[in-house]
């Protein structure tokens, strides 16, 4: 029985045109939206890096939702 966790990461926090996500267990997908819910952006990454243009996005507070197999994982990142 593997009770392994994937483990999710974001930074720069807080970024300006680019972040990283990784995930410890390799592929991964994310979705990106504001804080009223308005998807941004949604990926898919077959390695355990991702890095994610966030260029367009206005300053202000977004929340990324990762999954990678059964585990997901909301983090929060700042928009310089």
């Amino acid at each position: 029985l593997n009770s392994a966790r994937s483990e999710f990461k974001l930074y720069p926090n807080p970024g300006a045109n680019e972040v990283n996500l990784t995930a410890s267990a390799g592929a991964f997908s994310y979705v990106i939206s504001d804080l009223y819910g308005h998807e941004m952006q949604r990926g898919f990454s077959v390695n355990a890096d991702q890095r994610v243009n966030c260029s367009s996005f206005a300053k202000g507070v977004y929340v990324i939702r990762i999954a990678a197999g059964d585990e997901i994982s909301t983090l929060k990142f700042v928009k310089q």
